[in-house]
């Protein structure tokens, strides 16, 4: 949980997914959740947060991982990206490996990484607690929590069945005990004619060894999109640190007015 005393990122990240566009520019197609489970920059999310709209075989070309400081949980900082290593459709998980430095060359360690091979012995009626990035949260690292209730088979895939409130962009996320181990990845809801929702979780313990024998897997990058992804992160931190935003093609400058800041919008180049 975020506490004043560390300045120390969270496991739980936020991805933006972009396509490369056919004038070279990356347009965003979704966002959701994801967490780092190793020192290697490994991070554990659904395959849905990063598939290509253009249809389920394919991936998108480029991620943008945003991280949040424990002592500062209302700033994301998205000046990160990270390419896929394996995805998985018909379980719906997907493993991603974050770049060693950010977008300005500065050096990332991690070791903020929350375990995934613990052993947790959580049954109906446990308390647990969502993390994520929801769009009902707003930009921000948001927490909710529940209990465990019920578990269920579907099409031969098993979930744990929850009531803690979770919401598009949760997807790919964080669910852990009340001891703080890692049980589960926030994949769907489901809503009745009430109104009343309850939120899948696939269980860590049933992906653990496709994670074991993906995580070592080589980068699969593209490396157009990955650099205009880079690219217009900078030009828009930039922006930010010095207060101008400067536009090589077509050319153009824009003051920033106080309190105002670039980030993403649909289209980046």
């Amino acid at each position: 949980l975020p506490t004043e005393d560390s300045d120390e990122y969270l496991p739980t990240v936020k991805i933006f997914a972009y396509a490369l566009s056919y004038d070279g520019s990356v347009m965003a197609e979704a966002y959701g959740s994801g967490t780092l489970i190793d020192d290697k920059g490994t991070i554990l999310t659904n395959d849905h947060v990063i598939v290509s709209m253009m249809g389920p075989t394919l991936p998108d070309d480029a991620f943008q991982v945003c991280l949040t400081k424990s002592n500062d949980p209302e700033e994301p900082i998205c000046r990160f990206t990270a390419s896929l290593i394996a995805r998985d459709s018909d379980r719906d998980v997907a493993l991603l490996k974050m770049d060693s430095t950010d977008v300005k060359g500065t050096k990332i360690t991690f070791d903020f990484s929350l375990p995934y091979d613990n052993e947790s012995d959580y049954k109906i009626g446990d308390s647990i607690t969502v993390i994520g990035y929801p769009d009902t949260g707003g930009k921000t690292i948001t927490y909710t929590s529940g209990l465990v209730s019920g578990l269920i088979t579907e099409a031969g895939l098993k979930f744990i069945k929850t009531d803690a409130d979770i919401s598009f962009g949760n997807s790919g996320g964080t669910a852990v005990d009340e001891n703080g181990n890692f049980i589960g990845i926030p994949e769907s809801i489901f809503t009745s004619y009430s109104s009343e929702a309850l939120g899948y979780l696939i269980p860590l313990e049933e992906i653990i060894p496709w994670i074991n024998s993906n995580k070592n897997n080589e980068v699969i990058k593209n490396e157009a999109a990955d650099a205009a992804l880079k690219s217009a992160m900078l030009a828009n931190i930039s922006a930010n640190d010095d207060g101008i935003y400067k536009n090589d093609y077509h050319p153009y400058e824009i003051s920033i007015v106080d309190g105002w800041k670039f980030g993403n919008s649909r289209w980046l180049k």
